[in-house]
């Protein structure tokens, strides 16, 4: 991947990245004139000009023939093979140090430079809801190993609390509460309250500076201009993976007093203590452009696609196309039976419907087992397959309501076409309809979490291979979402059927075909 010279000045525009034959980054290059085209691989970026910064790794399997996609060095850290623990999770990138709970989850971090020490705190569900500073109270030397337990008082370090966020029902950070801030003035340290809308960061209101300020953001939902009700603005540049990222002036604006939220690349939180972005199931490193763990579900995996057989890659190494939600798997196929369902309707209207099936996706508890057609498992052990079909049929039926309601109430209010917010409760039952032609749902199938890998691997092969009957089901739930779109949205929409005459090279008529398509009013 090259980049040609970027708005702003910089003595180094241009940009290439190379890779090995597995999807891992090799080098992240930048030089004085943009790179020529190169011969992949090691080989991959080659300029006449002036290099600028050069970042680099290798891997394992290039050094000691053990294919894990794990780094065996990199330019911060030349012993990167052994900082890994036995779970596939970074333990040392030499900027800091990462210590993961028996959860597996991410919960302290050494920047050694300064040697500060930061953990975080975890709900019941795995969310992370606070952060504080660890400090070393025992008698002798530090134990690393034993830090995460310092909230429960115990290992010989102290917990101080310094960051707690107030979560939305989606898990995003609506109010975040600075300790360290707490006074008179400000007795609950409240720092900023961002507001969300269909899971993108809209505003945020900060307390210090006294203002509300928009993001505006690009197409991947990066923070890319901050505009203030209270007139500033600033802009943030960053490199395509997310690194380097630097505010910068706006013509004819003053800067705003700070950074409103932490929200950057892709929407998620940039944490500062170690300049890794917090996705909800894993934390990335934009330095690397990877994964600081491997993928814990492996659904991800495309059969046809083999880069995401690589569990550390983060979106094919195709970050201006392409982003992931929370560190799990894309939502490809749903997104393919949406294009295919509703070709009509604008690309607009079909990215809504879209990124409420994909916050649909994102449950993947057992709990949550009905949003996809499945049985969940009790506790157990057993299966209540018609209570959980119950609860299949309710969710549909409640949000094919709530979308007849809203589209109604647009329409009573003088507006034309469809309502947006119609749309996304459409989304919501869509996601489960188009699921259950999945061959890995149908007929109410048990849930897979518990399973591992081998029924893990199975459920994903059963849905990609592109078998003649996997085809019939992919078709079958475009019939299926065609139909309830119809039954929601009828008044607004109509069938048309369009002829197509073929002729030969004397313009004869030699056949032709009849299709039927949805047509919005």
């Amino acid at each position: 991947m090259r980049t040609g010279p970027p708005a702003q000045s910089n003595p180094y525009p241009g940009y290439c990245w190379s890779y090995d034959s597995f999807g891992n980054r090799l080098t992240q290059m930048s030089a004085s004139v943009p790179f020529a085209a190169g011969q992949g691989g090691a080989n991959g970026c080659s300029t006449t000009g002036n290099l600028g910064e050069n970042v680099w790794a290798q891997y394992n399997g290039t050094t000691n023939g053990t294919n894990n996609n794990q780094m065996s060095a990199t330019k911060p850290n030349m012993n990167q093979a052994n900082d890994y623990d036995a779970a596939g999770n970074v333990l040392n990138d030499g900027v800091n140090a990462y210590l993961y709970d028996i959860e597996g989850r991410l919960c302290a971090v050494e920047n050694l430079t300064v040697g500060t020490i930061t953990q975080y705190v975890y709900d019941a569900e795995g969310t992370r809801v606070a952060k504080g500073k660890l400090s070393w109270t025992g008698s002798g030397n530090p134990t690393w190993n034993t830090a995460c337990s310092a909230t429960s008082g115990q290992g010989g370090w102290t917990f101080t609390l310094t960051t707690s966020w107030i979560l939305g029902q989606g898990g995003e950070q609506v109010t975040e509460l600075d300790v360290a801030d707490v006074n008179l003035s400000n007795p609950s340290g409240w720092a900023h309250t961002n507001v969300f809308a269909g899971g993108a960061l809209i505003a945020t209101y900060d307390y210090a500076a006294n203002n509300t300020l928009f993001a505006l953001t690009d197409w991947l939902g990066t923070k890319r201009v901050e505009v203030g009700a209270n007139p500033c603005a600033t802009a943030y540049t960053s490199l395509p993976f997310g690194d380097s990222l630097t505010p910068a002036s706006v013509s004819g604006f003053s800067a705003c007093q700070d950074d409103a939220t932490e929200h950057h690349f892709t929407g998620k939180e940039r944490d500062a203590e170690s300049g890794n972005d917090y996705f909800g199931a894993r934390y990335y490193a934009s330095s690397m452009g990877r994964w600081m763990s491997p993928d814990p579900s492996n659904l991800g995996v495309d059969f046809f696609l083999p880069q995401t057989w690589n569990r550390y890659e983060y979106a094919l190494n195709n970050p201006l196309t392409m982003m992931d939600r929370n560190g799990f798997w894309p939502t490809w196929v749903h997104n393919d039976i949406i294009d295919k369902s509703f070709p009509t309707l604008s690309s607009g209207q079909r990215d809504i419907l879209k990124k409420q099936s994909a916050a649909v996706d994102e449950d993947q508890s057992v709990a949550g087992s009905y949003k996809h057609g499945m049985v969940g498992e009790g506790c157990d052990g057993c299966f209540d397959a018609q209570g959980d079909a119950q609860k299949t049929a309710d969710w549909i039926s409640q949000n094919e309501h709530d979308a007849e309601e809203l589209q109604q109430q647009w329409i009573d209010s003088g507006h034309t076409g469809l309502c947006p917010a119609a749309l996304q409760a459409f989304g919501n039952a869509l996601h489960t309809i188009t699921g259950m032609t999945s061959p890995s749902h149908e007929g109410g199938q048990h849930w897979t979490d518990n399973y591992g890998d081998l029924r893990t691997y199975w459920h994903v092969l059963r849905e990609i291979v592109p078998t003649d009957s996997n085809k019939r089901r992919q078709q079958t739930a475009i019939q299926n979402a065609q139909r309830a779109f119809w039954q929601v949205f009828g008044s607004g929409s109509h069938t048309e059927q369009t002829t197509t005459t073929i002729y030969d090279s004397n313009g004869n008529s030699i056949g032709g075909s009849v299709s039927t398509h949805l047509v919005c009013n």
